[in-house]
């Protein structure tokens, strides 16, 4: 059930990218539309995958992945977060607008993270590598935070 449900969740995200390429700075509202309804579709399949984990018995999104994806998606300008791949605690990702201030802000949000992580006695290790999308598909992005 869980397969059925991911195919279909990324069948709709494929088609919901595709559309991106044919926005204009005219077309804002369904741009905000179109941004609204990936991050939506991106929310229910983590939720899938999370589900799928659970399942199994197996961290594929662990609860504290969770928290940290959800509140930095509270962050405006943001877009989507969560884990990619095929389990937790390595890596996360973050869709954000093309914004400097949106990026900083995400990076300011993730060093208070790990000092609240370390308050508590916790590992709390998150380290950015930002990427940036190029006309030739993905590039590595240097920035500071």
């Amino acid at each position: 059930e869980e397969w059925k449900n991911f195919e279909k969740i990324n069948h709709e995200l494929k088609t919901l990218f595709q559309k991106t390429t044919s926005y204009s700075i005219e077309t804002i509202e369904d741009e905000d539309t179109l941004w609204k309804d990936i991050c939506a579709c991106i929310k229910r399949a983590r939720q899938n995958l999370k589900q799928m984990g659970e399942n199994a018995g197996v961290p594929i999104e662990p609860d504290e992945q969770t928290k940290l994806a959800n509140d930095t998606m509270n962050i405006s300008g943001v877009i989507a977060a969560g884990v990619p791949g095929a389990g937790g605690y390595d890596a996360l990702f973050v869709l954000y607008k093309n914004d400097d201030e949106i990026r900083n802000r995400i990076g300011q949000f993730w060093m208070e993270w790990c000092e609240e992580q370390k308050k508590d006695g916790g590992r709390g290790i998150v380290c950015p590598l930002a990427c940036k999308s190029a006309q030739y598909g993905q590039g590595l992005h240097q920035s500071e935070f």
